[in-house]
């Protein structure tokens, strides 16, 4: 009797235990299931969110593009590049003239409608709000007419001796502007916008 019984415990033990198995397995096959599942939802959401964020960010560049545009595309702005590139601009410090005369224009009159832009576009691009690609495509001549020209570099430099680091986004903005035109694009204008001479050997 008492070896009955020990075969059945046995028979039970061994059916009982291949059960498990065939239910672990089951299981398992549903987590690994369930697993590709939430991965495979999870790269879709992440991806639709990248693609949300990109297309998010063209439009605030867009956006800044148009506020920089209408800025440089002012006529006073419009008048001082011509200025610039004809090497006719003469910079006033004195509070004697008008706001702006024919061919010399007052310090703060400069700044407001063209050196104080250009030193937006210089912070929205370290930002990462605006490329050089896209600023180079809308405003690399004028910021190369600008920055190429003699008064507006006597000018930063006179302002530094107040203010060290002003307009030094502008400076690395023309910099940068140069170093992506072609060579044929860099003829007439300096390699730098701050160009220090070399010493006399």
């Amino acid at each position: 009797m008492q070896l009955l019984g020990l075969l059945k415990t046995t028979i039970l033990c061994s059916t009982t235990w291949q059960g498990w198995t065939v239910i672990s397995a089951i299981a398992a096959l549903v987590a690994a299931i369930v697993a590709i599942f939430y991965t495979y939802y999870t790269y879709n959401l992440l991806n639709a969110n990248e693609e949300t964020l990109a297309k998010s960010n063209k439009i605030n560049e867009f956006q800044i593009y148009k506020e920089i545009s209408a800025s440089l595309g002012s006529d006073e702005a419009t008048k001082l590049i011509d200025l610039c590139g004809e090497g006719k601009l003469e910079i006033d410090y004195s509070n004697t003239t008008p706001l702006a005369g024919e061919t010399k224009i007052k310090s703060g009159f400069l700044n407001r409608k063209l050196l104080n832009p250009l030193e937006d576009i210089a912070v929205f691009w370290e930002s990462g709000l605006i490329t050089i690609k896209t600023i180079d495509s809308g405003f690399g001549y004028k910021i190369l007419c600008i920055g190429n020209c003699e008064a507006i570099m006597n000018h930063v430099l006179k302002s530094r001796q107040s203010w060290p680091n002003v307009f030094s986004g502008f400076e690395a903005l023309y910099n940068e502007v140069y170093s992506k035109c072609a060579d044929e694009e860099k003829q007439g204008y300096r390699d730098k916008f701050i160009k220090v001479e070399e010493p006399a050997k």
